[in-house]
């Protein structure tokens, strides 16, 4: 027989469902707060290593068109002369340069002059100087342009031979991989003989060969330490330092340039420098008649 509603049984006294807001003041479960940790930490993650590849993918960017050179286009690069009938060689408007000479073969003072000015720890470093790039680098940030390079020897030969004179941040990450490049494929000896012949000196001379033809009217292997002194003094700024346009210039470059005590600074396989201050007004007065000479050429 049916219980009838006024019957206490336990039949009456079902426990019906809870309603939806007796649970709204309860915590999130432990599982949903681990899925969300987990979420935020792929998110952060995901935020590192696009912060990381960031400087890899826009150096490969810069990288797009730079076509990395043999060897031989290095150390044999051709150089076109003119002779007369007699055999004379011809120094012609515009410019000019002479075959190369091994720098083991050029005078110790020229060397030493030029390592002690561009790059006094050539033979103890890489292609690059880090230390260098980031000096220039706070430079150029203040300057708010490109003013300073902080180039190695081999970085300079790098935009000699295969760069565009442009100074941007991207033509120096390209000639930073191109020394790179150089200096793992090519002797230190051989990055020298080719700077030494390729730097342009002025007033049409590349190379130190005919810049000692141009100015001094001698074989660069006779060239004085005076003379060296000028000519890499001119390196940095070949127009400014030009001595056929403003000898004073090119005078007050090649005294400020020494090193301390008036001698070049001795480097690995390379000879001692000598004291120069004696030779300086014999010097000057050589190139005061050549380079008349040349300006009477050249008219």
């Amino acid at each position: 027989m049916p219980n009838s509603p006024d019957d206490p049984s336990p039949r009456a006294d079902r426990a019906l469902p809870a309603s939806p807001s007796s649970n709204s003041g309860k915590a999130t479960p432990p599982r949903d707060r681990r899925r969300g940790r987990r979420k935020w930490r792929y998110v952060l993650g995901l935020f590192i290593i696009l912060l990381l590849c960031a400087p890899t993918v826009f150096a490969a960017w810069q990288f797009i068109g730079v076509r990395f050179p043999s060897p031989a286009e290095v150390t044999s690069r051709p150089v076109l002369m003119l002779e007369a009938v007699d055999g004379t060689r011809l120094v012609s408007k515009g410019e000019f340069q002479l075959p190369p000479v091994s720098a083991k073969d050029m005078p110790g003072d020229v060397v030493n002059a030029v390592l002690s000015i561009e790059d006094k720890r050539f033979y103890q470093r890489g292609a690059i100087d880090p230390r260098s790039m980031l000096r220039a680098f706070i430079e150029n940030e203040r300057a708010g342009q490109v003013v300073a390079g902080g180039s190695t020897i081999t970085q300079q030969l790098a935009k000699i031979l295969f760069l565009d004179p442009q100074r941007t941040y991207r033509r120096k990450i390209q000639e930073a991989a191109i020394a790179i490049w150089l200096n793992l494929h090519l002797s230190k000896e051989q990055i020298l003989t080719s700077y030494l012949n390729n730097v342009y000196l002025g007033a049409g001379a590349i190379g130190f060969p005919a810049a000692a033809k141009l100015y001094f009217s001698k074989n660069v292997n006779d060239l004085t330490l005076s003379e060296a002194a000028m000519l890499a003094g001119m390196i940095s700024a070949p127009v400014h330092y030009d001595p056929l346009h403003d000898l004073s210039a090119a005078r007050a470059r090649r005294n400020g340039s020494r090193c301390h005590g008036g001698e070049w600074k001795a480097h690995p396989g390379r000879g001692f420098g000598r004291q120069a201050a004696s030779r300086n007004a014999q010097s000057d007065r050589a190139f005061s008649g050549v380079g008349r000479m040349v300006r009477r050429l050249g008219s």
